[in-house]
């Protein structure tokens, strides 16, 4: 999973999960996940600028977050 850490008009986090798919891998063994986000504007969600942030969840395990910034086009 992808955990997606939007920024509210209040200047807080608000995180979102996004499923990224459901996989057993052997020891050892690797693979790559891709997934595309649209910060499209829409009816039903606002997209504020400045920092977001993004951390995956493996295992139940909530990894580091990595902040990214959103500018207004």
């Amino acid at each position: 999973m992808a955990r997606v850490h939007f920024l509210k008009k209040n200047r807080t986090r608000k995180p979102s999960v996004f499923r990224l798919g459901k996989y057993t891998l052997a020891p050892g063994e690797t693979r790559v996940v891709t997934k595309t986000h649209s910060f499209r504007v829409t009816s039903t969600r606002t997209y504020y600028p400045g920092t977001q942030a993004l951390s995956l969840v493996i295992n139940g395990l909530e990894g580091e977050l990595v902040d990214f910034e959103l500018i207004q086009a």
